[in-house]
């Protein structure tokens, strides 16, 4: 899944690492936000989205859906 926010970042989900890579507008890596820690039964990332522009929603396999100060805007917190 793949997302822009309002800054022009581009935010691409991996659902093998269950990370969001944060890439700018001309294509320079900025991070890797990884909320989620692996191993047996941990639900993989399906889809990501911006909502409200501060605010990044992460779709899991289990049907939930986790929502995250937009990490791309700053410091990353759990809402």
């Amino acid at each position: 899944s793949v997302c822009v926010d309002c800054d022009n970042n581009i935010l691409s989900l991996d659902s093998n690492s269950r990370s969001i890579h944060i890439i700018n507008q001309n294509g320079n890596f900025l991070k890797i936000f990884s909320p989620f820690i692996g191993g047996p039964g941990t639900p993989k990332l399906k889809a990501i989205c911006v909502y409200k522009e501060d605010k990044l929603l992460v779709g899991q396999d289990t049907g939930k859906i986790r929502v995250f100060k937009n990490p791309s805007l700053s410091d990353v917190t759990k809402l």
